[in-house]
């Protein structure tokens, strides 16, 4: 925007400056944020919020002087190559943060993979004791249905006794009776 201005003197050109300035404080105010828990990130992110206002400041610096002294003077603020280096800074300072964002975002996700692995871990031992206990249950439950058909038996067998008993009894008495 600004070299558009220098070159022509049209307010125009200044549209994505102006833009850019309301625009950048809430993305640096984000990236500080997110790198809040990183303080070398976080050092990274501030060199970077220092960067970006000193371009701002620097073609701030051009269209003041575009608009005072005319587009020579500020064409020869623009040749000292300031504007340059503090881009090819910033460019460099993004480039080393991609980088960290990929390093952050790997080591999170290393992370984030061993809670999991954890917790499938946790969930299989889990389901495992479930289906063992299941098993044993019903393994008790046959124990028990064995027992009650037992018991069952043994009623039985107590019950024709006792009326076998009953019917010697009977028949010994008849038989006394008898004789």
């Amino acid at each position: 925007g600004q070299r558009g201005f220098t070159i022509t003197g049209d307010e125009r050109f200044l549209e994505p400056l102006n833009l850019g300035e309301s625009n950048l404080p809430p993305h640096l105010e984000r990236l500080v944020e997110i790198a809040k828990q990183d303080s070398f990130m976080l050092r990274r992110g501030m060199d970077l919020r220092a960067q970006a206002e000193l371009s701002l400041n620097h073609q701030r610096h051009i269209v003041a002087v575009r608009r005072a002294e005319g587009g020579r003077a500020a064409s020869d603020v623009v040749s000292t190559g300031e504007g340059r280096r503090i881009m090819d800074t910033i460019r460099n300072s993004v480039a080393d943060l991609r980088g960290m964002r990929a390093d952050l975002v790997s080591d999170n996700g290393g992370e984030a993979r061993a809670r999991m692995l954890r917790a499938s871990l946790t969930s299989l031992v889990a389901g495992i004791l479930g289906v063992g206990a299941g098993v044993f249950a019903f393994w008790l439950a046959r124990i028990m249905l064995g027992h009650q058909e037992r018991e069952r038996i043994l009623m039985e067998a107590k019950l024709q006794a006792e009326r076998s008993s009953q019917e010697k009894t009977v028949f010994l008495a008849n038989m006394s009776h008898e004789i």
